[in-house]
């Protein structure tokens, strides 16, 4: 069975940047609201991109050498 996160980083960014680049917003820092929670992410326009929010482990196990 296959699920979907409710709060994928690299989602976060990309509606950032893609926010920013079609002049929704000019603020370098906004909130994205996903339904796993809300992420802050920083971004000036260009380069490296910076993002904040809660983190929670979803997995724990041991990986078996053959």
């Amino acid at each position: 069975m296959l699920s979907a996160s409710k709060a994928a980083a690299a989602g976060a960014v990309a509606v950032a940047a893609v926010a920013r680049r079609l002049g929704w917003t000019s603020a370098d820092e906004i909130i994205v609201c996903m339904p796993g929670g809300d992420l802050g992410v920083r971004w000036p326009g260009s380069g490296e991109a910076w993002l904040g929010g809660p983190a929670s482990l979803v997995f724990d196990g041991e990986l078996q050498e053959s």
